[in-house]
């Protein structure tokens, strides 16, 4: 029987300690989005996701991530969250805000991303947040899709995804 080299103890033991002691992933359709009051008649939701069907004008629509504090205690985790979305117009871009907003509506972080052009590809806005995130935050993304073309050619959300490291 042969011992263990010391270079792969070494090796073992530092993969060990460079992984996160815990990962955690919460994913959530878009079908979790709500439209602002006037965007109600705009806004389509299908299995693909959430699109905006007017030909006049943009479509808002507010998505809440649900977060569990507890995962994230001290501020030394990592969280990044990533909105899938489409942009098909040729015309405007997609436009989507993180907000981290304290229990009482007071904003803690705010974030805008900004599509760069159409594509009929599914693309993702990313943010990587630390210490903002933890007990007594709201988060929430705003998106305003750009008006569609035409029936087939429309701007979307497909979903949301946060993966939480610590």
């Amino acid at each position: 029987m042969t011992k263990p080299s010391l270079l792969a103890t070494v090796i073992v033991v530092a993969t060990m300690a460079a992984a996160p002691a815990f990962a955690d992933t919460w994913e959530a359709h878009a079908n979790i989005c709500q439209p602002d009051k006037g965007d109600v008649g705009k806004l389509d939701y299908s299995n693909t996701g959430v699109f905006n069907e007017s030909s006049s004008s943009s479509g808002k629509l507010h998505c809440p991530i649900e977060y569990i504090s507890d995962l994230h205690t001290l501020g030394l985790n990592t969280t990044t969250i990533r909105l899938r979305y489409v942009d098909r117009s040729s015309s405007a871009n997609v436009s989507c805000t993180l907000f981290i907003n304290f229990f009482d509506g007071v904003s803690q972080l705010t974030q805008t991303q900004t599509s760069s052009g159409a594509s009929n590809s599914t693309q993702s806005f990313s943010w990587t947040i630390g210490s903002e995130i933890g007990g007594g935050r709201q988060l929430v993304i705003q998106c305003n899709l750009p008006q569609a073309a035409s029936s087939s050619t429309r701007s979307g959300v497909r979903g949301i995804t946060l993966d939480t490291n610590t």
